[in-house]
């Protein structure tokens, strides 16, 4: 599977399971997956779309629970998961924290 192919549904078995952040060379820490979410679209039909227009994938996002420290800028990661297998170029942002850890989203859209 390609970053382009998953749908909420690839992920919705592994809320609560782990995955390693890599940081850098050697360096990656574990990270829990605590939402996933669909993002409801608009009811907007672009004028340029026709029957042949491939559907998009609806989109969604997910939600992580790293530790408290480091604390991570957004930025591209890869994340690698026993069973969905090694995610290059995830974009993720810092959502906020509280005393369970950091929050940050990747939104696929």
């Amino acid at each position: 599977m390609t970053l382009e192919t998953f749908r909420k549904a690839d992920f919705d078995p592994h809320l609560n399971s782990l995955f390693q952040v890599q940081l850098s060379e050697g360096d990656e820490f574990e990270v829990t997956l605590i939402r996933v979410d669909e993002i409801p679209l608009p009811p907007f039909r672009s004028p340029w779309a026709t029957a042949e227009t491939p559907p998009q994938r609806p989109p969604f996002s997910l939600t992580f629970r790293f530790p408290t420290q480091p604390a991570l800028p957004q930025r591209m990661y890869t994340l690698t998961h026993p069973t969905l297998g090694t995610l290059p170029d995830i974009f993720i942002a810092p959502l906020g924290q509280d005393a369970h850890g950091r929050y940050y989203e990747a939104v696929f859209n």
